[in-house]
């Protein structure tokens, strides 16, 4: 999985996190948008904004679904790790020292 740390949180944040983060940002604006734009005589169409909060709205809780989904799976595959080197520390071991002098023998060529 590909990680990167967030300079906010240091929490790793993977690409679907960000992309949820963005689209969230994304609803917010809109959200904006409308109740500035129904404050300046848009509400004229006040029937289509309706339809249009709802469904930023519905938006949003598929959002915070997909989002805890993830989070959910995260964990687990987290717990199941940690099941693991729990379970077999000598073969975590032997895996860390032959990634080590892999890189060490790829880092002495240069």
């Amino acid at each position: 999985m590909n990680t990167e740390l967030t300079a906010s949180t240091g929490k790793p944040v993977g690409k679907s996190e960000r992309l949820m983060g963005d689209i969230k940002i994304v609803a917010a604006d809109v959200d904006a948008v409308l109740k500035d734009k129904a404050a300046t005589g848009f509400d004229k169409l006040s029937g289509a904004g309706d339809r249009i909060e709802q469904e930023i709205g519905k938006m949003k809780c598929r959002l915070d679904d997909a989002c805890h989904s993830v989070s959910d799976r995260a964990k687990g595959a987290a717990d199941l790790a940690q099941v693991y080197v729990k379970g077999n520390p000598w073969k975590i071991i032997g895996v860390a020292a032959a990634v080590g002098v892999v890189i060490g023998l790829l880092r002495g060529r240069r």
